[in-house]
């Protein structure tokens, strides 16, 4: 079974959609249970977060303007449906706060302009003092957004591990750090 999530609020979406609905049509497939997912990187965090208990593959087709995170291509569907192209395995990376689940970032900020706030953060055996506008805590699937506009790293979606970007640093540590995903 292969179910599609796709941004029709795009018009490259729109465009491919019958084109894909007419392979997948014709098409007799070894796969048990797919996700293509047809939109920007907004809209892969959005399908990520309604899915991410199930157990399928999940295949991205970046059609989004500003897409960062790479996927496949469209002319590369029927392999993907012969099982043809190797994938890699990739754990699902989230980060939690307050019960809720980011596959992106989070962020936590002072709220209140002209006023800034102090932060202590523990890196295993490490602390990072700071006072400033906020911290942007990030996975690698979210580092291409907030994080890299913030002067964060962008790095590999395969990578385990969190980035930490201090915002508008007045006093104290004021660079970014990867570390291992559940240091922090």
């Amino acid at each position: 079974m292969i179910k599609i999530f796709a941004n029709r609020k795009l018009e490259r979406v729109r465009k491919v959609l019958p084109q894909v609905k007419k392979i997948l049509k014709n098409f007799k497939t070894p796969l048990k249970k797919a996700y293509f997912v047809f939109g920007g990187d907004g809209f892969l965090l959005k399908t990520l977060s309604e899915i991410y208990t199930r157990e399928a593959k999940v295949y991205f087709f970046p059609l989004g303007e500003n897409s960062g995170i790479k996927g496949f291509k469209l002319k590369e569907i029927e392999k993907i449906l012969g099982n043809k192209i190797k994938t890699r395995k990739i754990k699902l990376p989230y980060l939690v706060a307050s019960g809720f689940r980011a596959f992106n970032d989070i962020v936590i900020k002072t709220g209140k302009i002209a006023r800034t706030a102090k932060f202590k953060i523990s890196c295993g055996r490490k602390e990072i003092f700071f006072e400033g506008d906020g911290v942007i805590i990030s996975t690698p699937l979210g580092s291409g957004a907030y994080n890299f506009a913030a002067g964060g790293p962008q790095i590999s979606i395969e990578k385990i591990a969190t980035i930490i970007t201090p915002l508008v640093v007045f006093k104290g540590w004021g660079k970014s750090i990867v570390t291992k995903e559940d240091s922090v």
